[in-house]
């Protein structure tokens, strides 16, 4: 499909043509370039041209993305109604939008006013829901299934494994696939599960292609087989086409001579000498003889050869020929995607299966299937789904371009323009999805597809997002749908100095050339805003021969800097969580506050990890590393030579048995002594099952009886802690726990977020999570550091690089040899797109800064008699891919620096002894009481900072009520009308849900529910303030804006609108009060939250343009009092 490349249009002239309603457009929209102001001004302006505001839908890739475009949008229509008119010229263009869409809004009667949900501004899986709810028959989803979290599905993809299992023969002369599979694996069964279980969870990428399952007889294998190798041999002809498009045009003739004299010696050139073009030799069968002239010009490690010898077929008297063949490798160096053409050559696979790829790939092809079907056959046993599965049904619910639903023609009826964000994420299953519901619009049916992406910022192919599909669709569109193609090039958000630093950087750092196969996307400079000039700093803090905890250290100095020397937010952006460990430690120990968004797992957290221990010791006594875990920890503080004294020379006697040992005990300090008595007697009363008490109850039991709670500084702690005795509640078993490492993993999935709505400046985040937010300060420590590797897949393979995806899918199966070039070739291009992609992860870094980008990073550098050396980062790391920008100040900035040469300390610095944390053990509290302050090196009885803590779960357990109550009344008012109390009650498996979602735990369910219960009853007779939650208005309101300079986002539980227009900021509390005054109570709630409630109503002011009254309403006292601000 020929399409429109607008692309050299200006950056103003791409907007002015993007607003053509009568057009589909894709769009490439870099970093900061205001993308998501014009999506809204389109998305406003086809308002204005619909009877329906549900004929406009628009695409996400994130909740949060979804509510604040819908915030914008909201926040755009009531400027236009209080006729505030903004200054910046951008969102003039919007305002006027807004006022037509007030207009049309009057017209129809939508009332988008005071209620947004007729706005379809949504994720693609919010959409998919929506399709298998609205047909769950047809879409074969069923009803009220529930999508499982990752963590919750590794459970679910290794059962389905296992059950495959059963498919093993029973006969030797009939083997199974499965077993076929488990030989090809050495009989290794747990590589078996782990190797399918994670095929399960990329089985969007695949299943298409094996589809449900093949009944294959000996012709179908055939043809089956014939196909595949088809698709290789297509890949071979293509990588030469491309090597032959760079060569240069005389390239056969001026080499004529030098394949004259080879072939005297190799017949193979003599075709080489005798060809008259390059195109006759574009064939899989010749590649070999590109072979003979990729060696001919490379050396082994893929460089330009300097010299050539006689192993080159070259002795000292061929000095023509030699002169000739370095003629061409000195002019074909100026083009260096000739070198890289070349070089790809020689490793492209063979044509052909040979017989034990074959005969692998089969038994999977047949296999894979099976397994998937008996992954559906646990989903619908369990009633659950993950968002694949729903995908799927989704798709399967809309039909094909054979059978189009009913479901397919009502949605084409309704749906008449999709805008669709952050396009270059989106992967193949949901390209395919995309093309279902556009099924048969076309340029001439007043349809329009608005697709808005930046193939630069392309960094989730860990979820199967497809750079390549988002390429091949500014050439060829989506499916019978033509897209004229735009480029957006100003940068609005950074500053002057940061973006021309980008453009520097990145020209250096991304490709030159695109490259579908491996995903490769070349650099687009950026145009930085006049109104940026001369704003942006970007500092390199180059570090030599660091220890990883020097140099966190290091950055929570430049963090302290950065935090008393500027103003505005700061970002803490790492590549992968396990490069936080350290420098959230230095961070608690400094005292410096922070944002952390589903960061820190509980496995890392230092109240878990003791828990942990005293689980595995309780359950295993012969578990070493536990027990000495929990007696160097600070329940029980043993120093190191005191553990070492302990456990000497008695590596067969258990832990248990040598605390016992009086002669041992004795080598220890009094103090120690004294406390291991008490850790004996705590120990004896639960290290055995009772048949009472659970394991999850002993280890609690023992944790309190240690002092455990004198470890908790805040109620973040006590919310982990519950979560860990939620995940160790469900996995034990009689009193006990089979497999340690399986609560470990488990905990391991669940990540935990330290979001304080306080005013914090320091956020802590991966660059993933980063991605569409901006921040006025940047800090990016620790980029020479590496992080763990992928998992292999017992089967691999390439697709998505052409228009025809069936017949691009080159599968190969883990190797059977080392020399297996299908497997080695599918593994190189793959590991060759993920070092692109962090490429690309490293732009979008760079680009969340506004103000000033600090980037840190360690080098080791090596001392020789006469100078020093650097050793080249490793090209994974995010230090190596910039060290082509980085190595000059390096070099410039070592000989000014005092580097530590020590190899012992520089090799052993990873075994640096933290600060030891112990407990004051002349105090043993009992429950309920107040602990004591935990103390560092020495006894503290300080307990002024632990007196806001309640060391029950009683204070917890009133929160989930308030969240539960929180989420009924959101769920009342999108209803708009009060249910009864009977029908409160037959929703009870409802809030018994929303109470699990919360941890609440078995033995604490009843009491939460009648809590629960008690509160909506009150709530539901309190019929004189039914108008305040049910009036019009909004319920559970995002909006984010200043409060003492500062942003804050924040969610109102209910903005009223009364009959005079007044609008109310209401605040539920479903506090309870027992004993005393209920006026004084209710008169220190309010001093209580009387700054939150400031803060809500300024910020709404800011937001709407109209001074709000304030009101806390109180369900259980079946009171609304008015707050005056």
């Amino acid at each position: 499909m020929l399409i429109l490349n607008k692309s050299q249009l200006s950056d103003q002239e791409s907007r002015m043509e993007a607003l053509d309603l009568s057009k589909s457009f894709i769009i490439q929209a870099p970093a900061g370039s205001g993308k998501t102001e014009l999506l809204i001004q389109r998305y406003l302006k086809l308002l204005t041209k619909s009877q329906q505001p549900e004929e406009v839908v628009a695409i996400t890739f994130t909740n949060k993305a979804a509510n604040e475009m819908k915030q914008r949008v909201l926040e755009a229509i009531n400027n236009a109604n209080t006729k505030t008119k903004p200054e910046a010229n951008h969102k003039l263009q919007t305002y006027k939008f807004a006022i037509k869409v007030l207009q049309v809004d009057k017209k129809y009667q939508w009332g988008l006013l005071h209620s947004h949900k007729r706005m379809k501004i949504l994720t693609l899986d919010a959409l998919c829901s929506e399709i298998v709810n609205r047909s769950p028959i047809e879409s074969k989803f069923g009803f009220g299934k529930k999508i499982v979290s990752d963590h919750e599905l590794l459970d679910v993809y290794q059962a389905a494994a296992k059950s495959s299992l059963n498919d093993l023969s029973e006969y030797e002369d009939d083997i199974s696939d499965a077993e076929k599979l488990l030989v090809h694996l050495d009989g290794n069964i747990s590589q078996y599960c782990n190797h399918l279980s994670a095929m399960l969870s990329t089985r969007d990428q695949w299943m298409d292609i094996l589809g449900s399952g093949f009944s294959l007889d000996k012709t179908n294998e055939v043809k089956i087989k014939q196909q595949l190798e088809e698709n290789i041999q297509n890949l071979i002809t293509n990588q030469q086409l491309l090597l032959i498009n760079s060569l240069p045009d005389d390239y056969l003739k001026s080499l004529k001579q030098v394949f004259d004299y080879l072939a005297i010696d190799d017949d193979s050139f003599l075709q080489l000498s005798q060809s008259i073009s390059l195109q006759e030799l574009s064939s899989y069968e010749e590649n070999d003889l590109w072979c003979l002239q990729s060696n001919l010009f490379l050396t082994k490690t893929g460089a330009w050869k300097k010299r050539l010898t006689v192993k080159d077929g070259f002795p000292p008297e061929a000095k023509k020929e030699k002169e000739a063949i370095l003629k061409i490798i000195n002019n074909m160096q100026e083009l260096p995607e000739i070198r890289s053409n070349l070089d790809s050559i020689r490793y492209l696979p063979e044509p052909y299966y040979d017989e034990d790829q074959w005969d692998i790939l089969i038994s999977l092809i047949k296999l894979l299937p099976n397994v998937v079907a008996e992954l559906k056959n646990i989903f619908a046993i369990k009633n659950i789904a993950d968002y694949i599965e729903m995908a799927d049904c989704a798709r399967l619910a809309l039909g094909n371009e054979l059978s189009i639903t009913e479901l397919a023609l009502s949605m084409d009826y309704k749906i008449k323009h999709m805008l669709i964000d952050e396009m270059q994420d989106t992967s193949l299953r949901q390209y395919q999805f995309i093309e279902a519901v556009t099924r048969g619009w076309d340029d001439q049916d007043d349809k329009t597809l608005f697709l808005v992406g930046d193939p630069m910022q392309s960094i989730f192919r860990f979820r199967n997002a497809q750079v390549s599909k988002f390429l091949l669709s500014t050439k060829h569109g989506i499916g019978g749908i033509p897209l004229h193609f735009l480029i957006l090039k100003n940068n609005y958000r950074s500053g002057t100095k940061l973006v021309n630093q980008f453009n520097e950087t990145f020209e250096k750092v991304l490709p030159v050339h695109q490259d579908l196969l491996k995903g490769s996307v070349p650099y687009t400079q950026a145009i930085p805003a006049i109104i940026n000039r001369e704003i942006g700093s970007y500092n390199i803090h180059a570090l030599y021969n660091k220890d990883a905890y020097e140099e966190s250290r290091y950055t929570v100095s430049v963090i302290n800097n950065k935090l008393e020397a500027t103003s505005g937010s700061i970002a803490i952006l790492v590549r992968s969580r396990s490069q936080l460990t350290l420098l959230l430690e230095s961070l608690r120990q400094k005292g410096i506050k922070y944002n952390a968004i589903e960061i820190d797992r509980l496995t890392d957290l230092p109240e878990i990890i003791d828990l942990i221990a005293i689980t595995r010791a309780l359950s295993h006594r012969m578990d070493r590393t536990a027990w000495l875990s929990l007696l160097r920890g600070p329940m029980i503080g043993l120093s190191w030579l005191e553990l070492i004294a302990l456990v000497k020379d008695a590596s067969s006697k258990s832990v248990w048995n040598l605390i016992h040992d009086d002669q041992r005990v004795k080598l220890l300090s009094k103090k120690s002594q004294q406390v291991l008595i008490k850790f004996k007697k705590v120990i004896l009363n639960y290290i055995d099952p009772d048949g009472i008490n659970s394991l999850r109850d002993r280890v609690e039991l023992v944790w309190y009886r240690l002092n455990g709670p004198a470890l908790i500084q805040n109620d973040d702690q006590l919310e982990n802690i519950q979560k860990f005795f939620t995940v160790l509640e469900e996995i034990e078993c009689s009193g006990n726990l089979d497999d340690p490492a399986e609560l470990e993993q488990k905990i391991d999935g669940i990540r935990v977020s330290n979001d304080d709505t306080g005013d914090i400046r320091l956020n802590v985040m991966t660059i993933h999570k980063a991605k569409g937010l901006e921040f006025d300060h940047v800090i990016l420590p620790s980029l020479g550091r590496v992080t763990r590797g992928s998992s292999k897949l017992v089967l691999n393979w390439l697709a998505g690089h052409s228009d025809d995806t069936q017949n691009d899918i080159i599968f190969g199966p883990i190797g059977a040899n080392k020399n297996d070039k299908l497997h080695s070739y599918i593994q190189s291009t793959i590991k060759d797109g993920n070092l692109l992609e962090l490429d690309r992860l490293i732009y979008v870094a760079f680009t969340r800064a506004i103000k000033s980008l600090d980037i840190i990073g360690n080098v080791t550098v090596k001392q020789s008699k006469e100078s020093m050396i650097i050793t080249t980062p490793s090209k994974s790391t995010l230090l190596g891919r910039l060290w082509p920008t980085l190595k000059l100040t390096y070099e410039k900035k070592m000989c000014t620096e005092n580097i530590n040469f020590d190899s012992d300390t520089v090799t052993s610095s990873i075994y640096v002894e933290p600060v030891l944390q112990k407990i004051d053990h002349l105090y043993l509290s009992p429950f309920g009481v107040e602990p004591p302050k935990i103390i560092n090196n020495e006894l503290m009885n300080n307990k002024s900072q632990q007196n806001n803590i309640e060391f029950s779960w009683v204070g917890e357990n009133a929160k989930k009520v308030g969240v539960i109550v929180h989420r009924w009344l959101d769920m009342v008012f999108n209803h708009g009308v009060m249910p009864s109390i009977a029908e409160m009650h037959s929703k009870e498996d409802l809030l018994i849900c929303w109470a699990r979602n919360l941890y609440v735990r078995n033995e604490q369910i009843n009491d939460v529910m009648s809590r629960v219960k008690m509160t909506i009853t009150n709530i539901i007779e309190d019929r004189v303030n039914h108008e305040y939650i049910l009036g019009k208005g909004y319920s559970e309101l995002p909006i984010t804006g200043l409060w003492n300079d500062e942003r804050h986002s924040i969610i109102i539980d209910k903005i009223y609108i009364d009959d005079q227009d007044q609008h109310w900021v209401i605040d539920y509390k479903a506090s309870t009060h027992e004993g005393g005054r209920l006026s004084d109570f209710v008169t220190s709630e309010i001093e209580r939250y009387s700054d939150q409630l400031n803060k809500y109503a300024k910020i709404y002011e800011n937001f709407s343009e109209c001074k709000p009254k304030v009101a806390l309403y109180f369900p259980n006292f079946k009171l609304l009092k008015v707050v005056v601000i």
